[in-house]
């Protein structure tokens, strides 16, 4: 990971040119970056130069292009962007926290239904999976032989595993326990992707047509400048005499990638299958 001696930032306005300059509590001091916020910064410095005569001893500020509120409320405003930049990000932090506080109980859930389920399991319940690989395999009467048992066992899996899964899967989501728990899940996460949904239908305008998204900062936030590991030495502060101004940054986000983002945060998603795992603990089972 690469490090840079780093004093502050400089935020330049792309409609306007308007620059902001912000000093980091500490002054300059070396802050891992990593590679590519240094290869960046590398072209940005070419562009912009360095304030000071020399950055390497008296410290470097990162540029920044970003558009500034005034100029992004005049642009996009009327096309919705200025509604998503302020709050999506809010909203996906929200659902993301949601999701990861109701995985747990979900997933111990979904484990003890199919627990109850293979405990319960009788050979009329194979034979409804699928009766031709059934009666080829474990309905034989050389089954009874322990010394047949494994590989006619293999064989059925190996016959009959889709329908083995989609069974076993239709099964556990009808468990109460487990229902119980995506209704809680769902109680807290539905409003905020209903909220999130119309802020993407209510964008427009030619400039989101390409797909393009921004998200917010407030310049005078501690920062984390690296995009792999956050740490204190990757961890920067403004001075508190920084001004709270908020600017917007274009992102590489695109609509399709918020909607994935929903779709995996979706109640009706929310029950992991494991079919390896399934398939192996039946196999244990009938053995």
């Amino acid at each position: 990971m690469s490090w840079l001696n780093i004093r502050g930032n400089m935020y330049h306005c792309l409609k306007c040119s308007e620059i902001v300059k912000v000093e980091y509590e500490g002054g300059a001091c070396l802050t891992q970056i990593g590679d590519n916020r240094i290869y960046k910064q590398t072209a940005l410095t070419k562009r912009y130069g360095q304030p000071t005569a020399n950055p390497d001893a008296e410290g470097y500020y990162l540029h920044n292009e970003i558009f500034c509120e005034p100029c992004f409320k005049k642009r996009y405003m009327k096309g919705g962007q200025y509604d998503v930049a302020m709050n999506m990000g809010a909203l996906c932090n929200r659902l993301l926290g949601i999701k990861d506080k109701h995985t747990e109980n979900i997933g111990k859930a979904t484990e003890s239904a199919f627990n109850n389920w293979l405990e319960n399991v009788s050979p009329g319940n194979l034979r409804e999976i699928n009766t031709p690989a059934f009666d080829k395999t474990i309905g034989l009467k050389i089954f009874k032989l322990r010394n047949k048992r494994k590989d006619l066992i293999e064989q059925f899996v190996s016959s009959a595993k889709d329908s083995i899964i989609t069974i076993i899967y239709n099964l556990v989501n009808r468990d109460p326990y487990l229902q119980d728990a995506i209704r809680q899940y769902a109680s807290e996460a539905q409003p905020i992707i209903d909220s999130i949904r119309k802020l993407l239908l209510n964008l427009k305008g030619k400039f989101f047509l390409k797909g393009k998204i921004f998200r917010v900062r407030s310049i005078n936030q501690p920062e984390n400048l690296n995009d792999y590991v956050r740490y204190e030495m990757t961890t920067r502060s403004p001075v508190a005499s920084t001004p709270d101004i908020t600017v917007f940054y274009q992102t590489n986000m695109r609509k399709k990638d918020i909607t994935g983002f929903l779709n995996s945060c979706n109640p009706s998603n929310q029950v992991e299958m494991d079919g390896d795992k399934w398939i192996g603990k039946l196999k244990n089972r009938l053995e």
